[in-house]
């Protein structure tokens, strides 16, 4: 991926300013003052998941972080094992110790998909979820990871992202920061958020990388659950 220039200065990677400690540090603090509202988020991908609770489910969660949506599936799924894949050190131990009572059942990879990659190699998994991570990446590097997140899942398998999305008009978009920063949230794309994507485009690419029914499952402002799901055997 060509990562851009200025003023002669290479552009940062997508999602590499994690990389950072105390940044890191910093994020899990601001998810944990908002842990109650987020954990009404995660209640809700799970029970969008295509499985019984005792299904011995494989999980693929892209830009975990601390692994707050792999912890959700975890704890729902006691038979679940899960690949957490992150660019930052820093927050792969953060996680490590938010995941300690998942001992044996999960594992981090280091992995940069700032250009869209996933590693092909660890499938198939039933699940692909992600949470706050890819609206990193730019419109064809995000179409790349799309493609290969449904390479990787196994027929009737499902990918769920919670992520936030660019409004659809300027209007929009200021109510839509205005509320997020009342309630504590990003104030939306400015900065490192500039690349936002419209949700309509997110389902657009996601019907093009071959995913079924397709939707956004809940949306508040800027932050939506969207994904879709592959057709059985």
């Amino acid at each position: 991926m060509n990562e851009g220039t200025q003023a002669g200065v290479p552009a940062e990677r997508p999602g590499h300013h994690w990389r950072n400690p105390d940044r890191a540090r910093e994020y899990v603090q601001r998810m944990d003052a908002l842990a109650e509202e987020r954990q009404r988020q995660f209640e809700l991908l799970v029970r969008l998941l295509p499985y019984p609770r005792d299904a011995a489910i494989r999980v693929l969660d892209i830009g975990a972080g601390h692994g707050a949506a792999a912890a959700a599936v975890l704890a729902s799924y006691p038979r679940a094992r899960a690949l957490l894949l992150d660019i930052s050190p820093a927050m792969i131990e953060l996680g490590r110790e938010r995941l300690a009572c998942f001992a044996g059942r999960y594992r981090y990879l280091e992995w940069d998909f700032a250009d869209g990659s996933l590693p092909q190699g660890e499938g198939p998994f039933q699940v692909v979820v992600s949470s706050l991570a890819i609206h990193h990446l730019p419109a064809e590097a995000t179409r790349r990871l799309y493609r290969e997140a449904r390479s990787l899942l196994a027929p009737g398998g499902c990918f769920l992202n919670l992520d936030i999305v660019a409004a659809p008009t300027p209007a929009l978009e200021e109510l839509y920061r205005r509320l997020a920063e009342e309630g504590g949230w990003s104030s939306g794309p400015s900065g490192r958020h500039s690349r936002l994507h419209e949700l309509g485009q997110h389902l657009e690419w996601l019907r093009e990388a071959g995913l079924a029914e397709v939707d956004c499952f809940w949306k508040q402002w800027h932050l939506a659950l969207f994904g879709g799901f592959v057709p059985g055997a």
